[in-house]
């Protein structure tokens, strides 16, 4: 097993108005192949299937058995399925350094804050309309208007709303009337962003 070097994150943090961390970018170890160098790709699609969560044996064997010299076969590994996969000892198995944006609220600001893509390109929210600047300044946090503890009891507050009248949805702001800021906007249903769906490899 051969791990690469750290790679630069490229990407900016965004905080509220407090400094509150809401998304950063971390490491992460992701999991690739050289087909031709497995041993035994039936043994091995048997105990990566076991040690890593969310894969399937038949298409982890496909992969083993390929006749490339490279196949992803998970990106962004939990810190125990790194160490566990590595306790293997394949020689077959390599790790790379890559990175993961992590949004450290959950689902709280799911709307406002969107969502990144594997390559760090934002698909939605304020990672999509300020990607040219949380790439372009990545040592420089973005700054938001919006108070994470006004967002919890909007959140709290609207989630109620939703369950007592039996509606399908629901959408709430809270505003500075001197500013004009935005200290809170919630929309639900919502989504976790951290286990957002990744495309296929």
């Amino acid at each position: 097993l051969t791990t690469d070097g750290p790679v630069n994150s490229g990407r900016a943090n965004i905080v509220d108005r407090n400094g509150v961390l809401l998304a950063t970018t971390l490491p992460a170890h992701s999991l690739n192949a050289n087909p031709r160098h497995v041993r035994d790709p039936i043994l091995l699609s048997h105990n990566l299937t076991r040690l890593l969560d969310g894969v399937n044996q038949g298409v982890l064997l496909d992969k083993l058995e390929s006749k490339g010299s490279f196949v992803w076969l998970k990106r962004h590994l939990t810190p125990r399925e790194h160490t566990q996969v590595n306790a293997l000892g394949e020689p077959g198995l390599e790790f790379s350094v890559e990175h993961r944006r992590v949004y450290t609220h959950g689902s709280l600001l799911a709307h406002v804050i969107g969502y990144v893509k594997m390559e760090h390109k934002g698909l939605a929210g304020i990672e999509n309309a300020f990607d040219k600047d949380l790439l372009q300044n990545p040592d420089r946090p973005l700054s938001l208007s919006i108070d994470v503890r006004f967002q919890d009891v909007m959140r709290q507050e609207l989630g109620r709303a939703v369950l007592n009248n039996k509606a399908i949805g629901g959408a709430g702001i809270i505003m500075d009337i001197n500013t004009g800021g935005l200290r809170a906007m919630v929309s639900l249903p919502d989504f976790d962003p951290n286990k957002k769906i990744e495309p296929k490899r």
